[in-house]
């Protein structure tokens, strides 16, 4: 029997690279990284469109990023 692999049943890995590249722009730690991203996912849970997009992996357009830049910069 094959194991999943980390990402395979999820596609939350444009959450993953923004949170990355806050890290390196402004030095989050785990904890704010881990706070980041579950804001995120509250955030874009409240919104279908937005979280039918995450889920169906359609973050390749510019609302994710801004969307965690702004709630960043808020924090």
């Amino acid at each position: 029997m094959q194991r999943f692999y980390q990402g395979q049943l999820d596609f939350f890995c444009a959450i993953y690279a923004v949170i990355n590249a806050l890290t390196a722009l402004y030095g989050l730690s785990l904890a704010q990284g881990r706070a980041l991203f579950a804001s995120m996912l509250a955030d874009i849970s409240k919104h279908p469109e937005l979280w039918r997009s995450t889920l169906e992996n359609r973050t390749d357009v510019h609302w994710l990023d801004e969307r965690m830049l702004f709630a960043c910069q808020k924090g």
